[in-house]
């Protein structure tokens, strides 16, 4: 078992690093991490400065995240590891074309919302947002009261059984991680379904111009949904995707204004914990530490890249 093997992903490396600034001379890529709830103080010690200047491999790294304990005691550090990255790798040649503008055909479409869906599944937020409706369905089995009822009859082996299955479920690095991590990959009909059932605009940002991205980069409304909200995703610091209702035209890519770029950037932002981004300016913090309101401008570009007439509710109530 290699070392490697235990530094984890939540986003997948190839993503991130189409949100580097390349710097002449490096042979490393970097990214800006800003943290929220940190003060403004650019640099490059993770700990102290904020936005902090890290290199891909370490930006989302987290050491044994998707490892868990088998019943027998072993633990596994490779298994969901290596499936996350033979699914980010079936899309990777769909990720470049889109990055370099060209055209995807509904197959291929198809397959990155799959990768969509992961992205939104893999990270910390909807993981912790699960494990309550995780714990609730494993408090709903009897176990001691089958476990009771078989030792009342004589089928110990059996009650141990039982006992033992609950003490594994409730285990937060073994059962709760297990079907925390099956649920992550086996993947979700309705979530896909509501991708697809929009069209997605590819909005282009000029060479003056940049979108970030974040711990969460596939975002929409969470109090509405996915069916009653257009999501939107930041593919690279050039290009960022708007899926909504049919009809807006589909797979087109569109230059996008400085206002809509900022539109973008403010609902990315806004529902982040951290924000990576190619550059160190203080408009991302500003926006992160307390949220920034609309110019008319921009509240108008709003209305025209999210035709709802409404804001999402979680940046109106944080932003």
């Amino acid at each position: 078992m290699t070392k490697r093997a235990r530094d984890h992903h939540e986003l997948p490396e190839l993503y991130l690093r189409g949100f580097c600034q390349e710097q002449a001379g490096e042979r490393r890529s970097f990214l800006w991490v800003y943290k929220r709830a940190k003060p403004f103080h650019p640099g490059v010690h993770k700990e102290r400065d904020n936005p902090h200047r890290s290199g891909v491999h370490e930006t989302t790294r987290i050491r044994d995240r998707y490892a868990i304990t088998l019943p027998n005691g072993e633990r596994d550090f490779d298994s969901y590891e290596h499936r996350l990255q033979q699914e980010e790798t079936k899309v990777n040649v769909i990720l470049t074309k889109l990055r370099s503008r060209q055209t995807i055909s509904p197959e291929e479409k198809e397959k990155f919302a799959s990768y969509l869906q992961l992205t939104l599944l893999r990270t910390s937020r909807r993981l912790q947002s699960a494990l309550p409706e995780y714990r609730k369905a494993v408090d709903s089995i009897p176990f001691q009261r089958i476990a009771t009822s078989l030792a009342d009859r004589g089928e110990f082996g059996k009650a141990r059984e039982w006992l033992n299955a609950e003490r594994y479920l409730r285990s937060p690095d073994g059962g709760e991680a297990k079907l925390l991590n099956e649920s992550m990959v086996a993947g979700h009909n309705a979530v896909l379904s509501a991708f697809l059932a929009k069209d997605w605009l590819l909005y282009v940002a000029p060479s003056t111009a940049y979108f970030v991205t974040s711990d969460s980069p596939l975002s929409f409304d969470w109090t509405s949904g996915l069916s009653r909200f257009p999501f939107w995703f930041p593919i690279s610091r050039e290009i960022a995707l708007v899926a909504s209702p049919k009809g807006a035209g589909d797979l087109e890519y569109v230059t996008a204004s400085a206002d809509e770029i900022f539109v973008i950037n403010w609902l990315t932002i806004c529902q982040a914990e951290a924000v990576y981004s190619p550059k160190s300016e203080q408009w991302v913090w500003d926006i992160l530490d307390h949220g920034v309101s609309l110019t008319d401008e921009q509240e108008r570009a709003f209305l025209k890249v999210f035709p709802q007439n409404r804001m999402p509710s979680r940046v109106t109530d944080e932003g």
